[in-house]
């Protein structure tokens, strides 16, 4: 196959966004072909400079702040004159088809948001606002990171144009750490992700503590976000309240794999989550996974195979699920073996075979 060139643009610093550009790109450069990527990467400033390191042509930028930032991205399109330019925000998607529309450069939208029978909020926008429906006729193909069953959503999004949506999954942005011989004396229940209130940090302080109740038990949520000192004021509160608890915010790490290697069970509370890298990450560690029923949730995890999935906003069912695993090593191992038999389509050169192959028949096309 010709080797593909493609100008990432993602305006989305924090989060998984970024992450998910920038591990397929090292991949797409690993497998011979060539990507530049104009954006940064704070939360995981190391897979940025491995990104570097391995080949991919970074640009840092910081987005639409100011003039500067319009005139660095306005530069970047007109001089690239690889095969396609690709847009990874709601906003950035506009400004950046305009230029490329200006510019003679074909355009790609990647939406990383789920798309299912409820529509998001930025959905309903691009579905109403004239100025997204006349750029988007004009983009070259539009890629929606999500899950095969959701093909059926799109045809809603695109009815006269189902074969411009292509849908290619999240790679893996981690490489699973050995986990450690031994049993822990104390099991640890780990959760990643921003400290922000979708992701409910107030409520995994209410289930750890109320777990502590029933045994010792460690819980550790690792992560930025302007919720963390509140949060980890909180924890403390519970952990003087619950002597067998030891319950910590310790912020961002450059240890994810290690970390979930060390755990015994990892648990997401948000119900509406898009993709949720977390949950491959985890099932890549052989962690079972307790999930909030909702969102992606419930096609990345099997219920009862490779974890346990309970209503949102449940505590009780979380308590129930977390109690069951903890209480049952053997379940505990049949659980992380079949999620980890389930990641091996998330592998990055998996993913960047299948991207670069759905771009360049459609560039072909």
């Amino acid at each position: 196959m010709k080797p593909i060139s493609i100008l990432h643009i993602c305006d989305q610093s924090e989060g998984g966004i970024a992450i998910v550009v920038l591990t397929t790109a090292q991949a797409l450069v690993a497998a011979g072909h060539r990507v530049r990527f104009l954006g940064r990467c704070r939360e995981d400033p190391g897979l940025q400079a491995r990104a570097g390191a391995n080949g991919v042509e970074m640009v840092p930028w910081n987005g639409f702040k100011d003039l500067h930032g319009m005139l660095v991205l306005a530069e970047e399109v007109r001089h690239w004159g690889g095969d396609l330019v690709v847009s990874h925000h709601r906003g950035c998607d506009v400004i950046v088809g305009f230029l490329c529309m200006l510019l003679g450069r074909r355009h790609a939208i990647h939406n990383h948001e789920i798309i299912n029978a409820t529509l998001s909020v930025s959905s309903v926008m691009r579905l109403t606002n004239p100025l997204w429906r006349f750029i988007g006729r004009r983009a070259v193909m539009a890629f929606n990171i999500s899950l095969p069953t959701h093909r059926s959503a799109l045809a809603f999004f695109t009815p006269s144009q189902p074969e411009r949506w292509r849908i290619i999954d999240n790679p893996l942005s981690t490489i699973p750490a050995t986990k450690p011989t031994g049993g822990a004396t104390i099991p640890t229940v780990i959760a990643l992700g921003r400290v922000a209130g979708e992701k409910r940090p107030e409520l995994f302080i209410a289930i750890i503590e109320q777990l502590a109740a029933h045994l010792p038990v460690r819980g550790r949520w690792y992560g930025e976000g302007t919720l963390r000192p509140a949060m980890q004021q909180l924890a403390m509160a519970a952990c003087a309240r619950q002597p067998r608890l030891d319950l910590q915010f310790p912020g961002r790490t450059a240890q994810v794999a290690e970390l979930l290697a060390q755990a015994q069970v990892f648990v997401h509370l948000r119900a509406d989550e898009g993709f949720g890298l977390v949950f491959t990450e985890a099932m890549a560690a052989g962690l079972p996974v307790v999930a909030a029923r909702g969102g992606n949730s419930g096609e990345l995890v099997e219920d009862g195979v490779t974890g346990l999935l309970f209503a949102p906003d449940d505590i009780a069912g979380c308590l129930e699920a977390l109690l069951r695993l903890l209480g049952d090593e053997q379940l505990r191992l049949d659980f992380g073996a079949a999620g980890l038999a389930r990641v091996g389509r998330f592998h990055p050169l998996t993913v960047a075979k299948d991207y670069a192959h759905q771009v360049r028949e459609v560039l072909d096309g």
